[in-house]
Formats: structure tokens, C-alpha cells, sequence
């Protein structure tokens, strides 16, 4: 019963909503900014106790996750004492203090390898990027995820579950990870997908090796060499870790799972040809680097005891294969920013000389390989997986170390991160207004139209019931601000999209939302071509993709070659802009099999730098 009065009650406001006007010269419909929202808000709280208890609940409820990089973590010590309780490691900010950094390294793994001596330092490495995440949840101090390091980031995720469990339960969070922590936070997202304590707004990924990089290899092989311009702590850490303490890091399986995820990265030289090696087969290294890893045993203190470090070894590498195995790269319903450089040309393999059970590099290889230095840019930009509408990139210049110094970081805060929270609290704060009677009028009275944030299919059963419940009220809103007889919502959209095309595409995702039967292909090419325009090209990509699949698979009588040429078309400049050139190809050349002449010219464009890129490189 009560379902179907819900239907009815949807069928009826779907009905209302369609008895709108294609001329609308006394609309005042208008696409509210989130600040004006909340002043809104704050002056109906003087007299609603609810609402001021919930705007209360909102300042509480958002906060920043940082996850650091290699290194950039503390160290457990299970089963082992090594004046444990006199050296308690300190976290990546000193207990949530950005100012000073510090890090403890003590390279006993597992407290099986001693000899290597304690490091300690106080640097400034992230402090001023975390003050400007700070920034964007209202100054709300940042928390951190400080992990060992050297551990399987399997089990570093299952800890970030626990520590998510006990300090942001019930809370919105966005999580900022970089390098290494990016690796284990997409971990935690996608093992956690049902069971996660707090709602994620958003990953922002800086620089992180998801689907590996190459460079671990030279540096297991040769040690550490700088990269670009790194900064002081990295200099330092890096050259300790991969010269004090580098019989240790062939122990710690985290390292073999930065490694490139198709085991690649090896090519050993026979005579005047490389082969290609697997860099995951244990036997390779134990074979191959036989007299080099027999010394590391000696210096870690095993000396008699090299079979015993060899099954160390091997198990770092099988462990770093199961972690490979299970590790899912694909986005889900999340959405994600990946923040990427790719200004220095990165090896894409390596060619090693093995000479009496010793390896040396003897060149890099780079077939058009770029990256900041550590990681390729397509691996810290998901290039396999990535999918528009659930991916955004984002472009920095700085080298891998200081991606959170990058001036283009603070200006991803500023221009995208901070303004998602904004938004984010605005929702909030009409969902709650939806579902109050009073404040409900008072919204369709001020003929306020708020963009539902999700796509349709990307949304669970709780969120679909918050973001329909937008959706109802636009309608409901545009319903009961037009002034006379006619059909169509989406008519209504057309009207708006010259002069407010915010409104317009708030419009027509709200019909999808409530009926997504009732969008159409052309009025799909419609809402990617405002969002295209509003330069949201990963969800203008995403709209369009889906209109491009309606116009191959859909009976419309209005659905002609030119039309989906345009469609082609946008979804192809969508595409480019969006950093899928191959995808932005196949749409442009698609659009021109369909006559259309901008896709043509654009097709012809794209091909030319494309070329003249790889030229250059």
C-alpha cells in the first residue's frame, strides 16, 4: 500500500513538474550558492531548534584524512623490544601538529635485522599543503594516518580501518594521501566499500603508484639516486634507506608492491639483447644478485644464516604478489582526484648486466614514459581504469617529493577541494530542509534550485533517498514557479540554458534522478554540453557517454544522423579535455563518419599533437 501511494505521490509530482512553461520572462529561478545557503539557514536556526542542532551537527561532521608517503609514517615493533617504550615513534605531525613533522626510522624488520641505526629529524615536508587542507573544512585541524611503512599495505589498510573506526566514525571525509599512502588508502576504499565507519566525499590522490612504478627496481639494485629536486628530508631519508639500510629493505614486502603491477620493470642482458624478467619471481633476485644479497646478510647481522635472509626475501616478494592479487583498480562509486606531474621523463624498464652474482643497471629505458620523477603519470593518474565522471585529473609540475608544495595544489584546494565541502554542507543542509515541512515551503518559495550531486547508477539506497528527495523539491520548485500550462521540464531547461545553465542542468538531472526514463539522448547531449561548458568535463564525459548509448541502442523519431554526430562530438571534446585522448579518437573519428565538421577538424588537430608529442619525447 504504501508503495504504491509513494508511486502515485512520484507520478503526480512528475506531472506537475512536466506542466511547465517554455517562456518564463517571471521566473526568478536561481542556483543557490552554498554560503548563501548557510546564511539562509543560520537566520531560520534563531527559531528551529532541529535546524540549529543539525548546522551544529554539520561544523562537527567534516574533516581531512592525510595519509603520508614512504617514509612518512611510524614504525610498529610486533613481538620485539628495542626500547620500545623509551622511543615512542612519533606520527607524521607530531599528534596532529602540521608544523613540525617527525619522523622515526629504525630498519629492524620485524625485529629479525638489527644493526642499522635510529634516524631522527623534525622537517617541515607537508606541513604547508596540510594547512591549506585544513583550510578547506574550516580550519579544523587535519588528521593522520600514521602507518609502518615497511608493513604489507594490506595489513597497513586493515589498521586504517581500526583507526577509522575509533576517531571518524559517523563523520564526511575527505582523504589526501600521497605516494605510498595512496596505494593503501585505495586499498582501504575498495576492501571496504560496505563497512567503512565515515562517508567519503572524496580521495585525492597525490603522485601515488597505483598501478606501480620502476624506480623501487633501480633503487633495490643501485641504491638510492636523486630525482629532480628533492627536498632536504628526502635527500637524507632516501639516502639512508637505500644505503644503511638496504640489506633490511629487501625484507619489506611494501617496497616490491610499489613495483609495476605486470612485473615489467627488469630486462636482463644476454650478449648484444635484453630479455624481459619478472621482477616478482624470488629466484630471479636470489640467482642473479647471489653474492649481493649474501653481504646484506652479513651486514644485517645474519652472517651463517643466508638461507635464513633468502626466505625473508622470498617472502617480501610472495607477499607483495598476493597484494597485487587482490588489489582492484577499478574507481566503484567513489569519486577520486588524481594529482599527477608528468614533466620528467620516467623509465618505463630498466636493462640490468648480471656479472658473479651481482646486478647493475646498465640504462633506463624510456619509450615515451613521463612522470614526477618517481612515479609515471599514468600510473598515479589510473590511465587503465580511470573512468569519466568518477576520475578527475589534475595537473602539477613539482617532482615527487613536493607535489604538496606545487602552487597548482593550493590551487586545486582553492578551486576544487574547498568548494566540494561547501557544496557538500549545502546539500546537507536542504536534505535535512526536504524533510521539515515548513522549511520545505520556504525553500520552493525562494525558487531555489539545488544540483543533485551523483549520477544515478553510482548512487547506494541511502543516498538515493536524500538526493531523490532533492530532486523532488526542484521539480516541486520549477512547478510552482512557472505560470502557466505547458509541457515540459525539459522545455523549462531549454529556456534557462542561456542565461542560468546551472539551473537548466540542475533541472535535468533532477528529472533523471526521479525518472530517469524521461531523459532522452538529446536532452542528455544537452546537460554534457552545459557541463562541458562549465569545464566539469569528467561529468560532462560520463553524461555523454550515456547519451551516446541511448542514441546507439534507443528508438527516438528525433534522433537523427546530425544529432548524434553532435553527441560524437561533444562526447569526443569531452574526452580530450578530460585526459582520455584515445577515448576522445574513437569519439571524434565516430562524429566524422557521421558528416560532422568541428569533430572532423578536432580529429585532425588531435592526431597532430599526439604526433608532434611523441616526437618531442
Amino acid at each position: 500500500m504504501a508503495r504504491n501511494a509513494d508511486r502515485i505521490s512520484r507520478a503526480s509530482l512528475i506531472s506537475a513538474a512536466l506542466l511547465l512553461v517554455w517562456s518564463v520572462p517571471c521566473l526568478a529561478l536561481t542556483e543557490p550558492r552554498p554560503s548563501e545557503v548557510r546564511r539562509w539557514a543560520d537566520a531560520q536556526a534563531v527559531h528551529h531548534d532541529a535546524l540549529r542542532e543539525k548546522l551544529r551537527e554539520i561544523d562537527d561532521g567534516y574533516e581531512v584524512l592525510f595519509i603520508p608517503g614512504f617514509m612518512g609514517s611510524r614504525l610498529e615493533f610486533p613481538g620485539f623490544t628495542y626500547g620500545v617504550d623509551a622511543i615512542q615513534p612519533d606520527s607524521l605531525m607530531g599528534n596532529r601538529s602540521p608544523n613540525k613533522v617527525g619522523i622515526l626510522l629504525d630498519f629492524n624488520a620485524g625485529g629479525r635485522i638489527r644493526g642499522v641505526p635510529v634516524f631522527r629529524t623534525k622537517e617541515q615536508v607537508y606541513g604547508p599543503g596540510v594547512k591549506l587542507l585544513e583550510a578547506a573544512v574550516g580550519g579544523r585541524p587535519a588528521y593522520d594516518f600514521a602507518y609502518d611503512w615497511r608493513q604489507d599495505l594490506a595489513l597497513s589498510a586493515e589498521k586504517l580501518q581500526e583507526y577509522a573506526v575509533k576517531n571518524l566514525r559517523g563523520k564526511r571525509v575527505v582523504i589526501v594521501a600521497h605516494s605510498m599512502g595512496g596505494v593503501l588508502a585505495w586499498h582501504w576504499k575498495n576492501l571496504h566499500v560496505e563497512d567503512r565507519p565515515f562517508s567519503l566525499i572524496a580521495l585525492v590522490l597525490l603522485g601515488s603508484p597505483l598501478d606501480g612504478s620502476c624506480e623501487p627496481a633501480d633503487m633495490l639494485i643501485e641504491g638510492y639516486r636523486p630525482s629532480g629536486d628533492p627536498n632536504w628530508f628526502m635527500e637524507v631519508a632516501y639516502r639512508l634507506v637505500f644505503g644503511e639500510a638496504h640489506p633490511a629493505v629487501f625484507t619489506f614486502p611494501s617496497v616490491f608492491e610499489l613495483l609495476s603491477r605486470d612485473g615489467s620493470c627488469l630486462r636482463l642482458l644476454a650478449g648484444d639483447r635484453a630479455y624481459p624478467q619478472n621482477h616478482f619471481d624470488a629466484g630471479f633476485w636470489q640467482k642473479q644478485m647471489a653474492e649481493t644479497l649474501k653481504g646484506y646478510a652479513e651486514k644485517a647481522g645474519m652472517r651463517g644464516k643466508e638461507p635464513e635472509y633468502l626466505a625473508l626475501v622470498a617472502a617480501a616478494i610472495d607477499t607483495a604478489k598476493r597484494f597485487n592479487a587482490r588489489l582492484d583498480l577499478k574507481e566503484h562509486r567513489d569519486l577520486v582526484y588524481y594529482l599527477y606531474s608528468e614533466d620528467r621523463p620516467m623509465p618505463a624498464w630498466y636493462t640490468v648486466r648480471a656479472d658473479s652474482g651481482t646486478l647493475s643497471v646498465v640504462k633506463m629505458d624510456k619509450p615515451d614514459a613521463y612522470g614526477d620523477g618517481r612515479v609515471p603519470a599514468a600510473s598515479a593518474t589510473n590511465d587503465r581504469f580511470r573512468v569519466p565522471g568518477q576520475g578527475r585529473t589534475w595537473p602539477l609540475r613539482e617532482e615527487h617529493g613536493n607535489l604538496l608544495a606545487d602552487p597548482r595544489f593550493g590551487h586545486f584546494v582553492q578551486k576544487e577541494l574547498k568548494p566540494l565541502v561547501e557544496l557538500e554542507k549545502s546539500r546537507e543542509i536542504i536534505r535535512f530542509a526536504a524533510h521539515d515541512g515548513k522549511l520545505r515551503d520556504k525553500i520552493v518559495a525562494m525558487e531555489w534550485v539545488v544540483p543533485p550531486g551523483v549520477r544515478p547508477d553510482a548512487i547506494t539506497e541511502a543516498l538515493a533517498k536524500s538526493e531523490t528527495e532533492i530532486a523532488r523539491l526542484n521539480l516541486e520548485t520549477a512547478a510552482k514557479a512557472a505560470s502557466a500550462a505547458r509541457p515540459g521540464v525539459k522545455n523549462l531547461g531549454r529556456a534557462l540554458e542561456e542565461e542560468q545553465p546551472g539551473v537548466a542542468a540542475a533541472l535535468y538531472k533532477s528529472v533523471w534522478l526521479v525518472n530517469p526514463d524521461e531523459m532522452d539522448a538529446r536532452t542528455l547531449n544537452r546537460l554534457g554540453r552545459i557541463k562541458l561548458q562549465q569545464g566539469r568535463v569528467d561529468e560532462a564525459a560520463a553524461i555523454l557517454e550515456r547519451a551516446a548509448e541511448i542514441a546507439e541502442t534507443g528508438e527516438d523519431p528525433h534522433l537523427d544522423r546530425e544529432l548524434k554526430g553532435y553527441i560524437y562530438s561533444n562526447l569526443g571534446a569531452a574526452y580530450e579535455k578530460a585526459n582520455f585522448p584515445q577515448k576522445a579518437l574513437a569519439a571524434y573519428t565516430k562524429a566524422a563518419e557521421l558528416d560532422n565538421a568541428a569533430a572532423a577538424k578536432n580529429l585532425r588537430a588531435l592526431k597532430s599533437r599526439l604526433g608532434q608529442a611523441k616526437k618531442s619525447r
